[in-house]
């Protein structure tokens, strides 16, 4: 029970700190997407209006924990043939996070990863990457 509150409380934290980074998306939450799935349920899914892509849905996780490699095997792959755009996870440790971008590499390259205190502190510049890639977190915020 503490680790779904803990982690609650750090999608509620991020949230808050999408909004003071000015994040030009929209956000669904957990609760309103459950509602009508069956599978796989994001932690939030954001809509976001990109000048040279249009309209994109970005699925937003919260990883606290270490899941089998298998499991992030499974997830990973079903990400990749989903219809995402990107995949951006918020992990709780560097070890965590590099865990998933080694496994993400193989499975699911739209993956993108940043460590929740990073995102959380606003006065920081936020970069997303993983170990083919990476992007400045400006490319979601309005003018700056």
């Amino acid at each position: 029970m503490w680790l779904t509150l803990n982690h609650d409380r750090l999608v509620t934290q991020v949230r808050l700190a999408s909004l003071k980074r000015q994040m030009q998306w929209r956000w669904t939450s957990e609760t309103l997407i459950r509602d009508g799935a069956s599978d796989k349920i994001q932690d939030a899914i954001v809509a976001f209006d990109s000048p040279k892509k249009g309209l994109s849905r970005i699925a937003i996780e919260v990883e606290l924990s270490q899941k089998s490699e298998a499991r992030l095997k499974t997830i990973f792959t079903e990400y990749q043939a989903g219809d995402f755009a990107l995949v951006l996870y918020f992990v709780s440790t560097p070890e965590l996070m590099k865990t998933l971008m080694r496994v993400a590499n193989e499975f699911c390259p739209k993956a993108y990863f940043s460590l929740i205190s990073e995102f959380c502190d606003v006065e920081k510049d936020v970069v997303w990457k993983n170990l083919r890639d990476e992007f400045s977190n400006n490319h979601f915020c309005g003018d700056k």
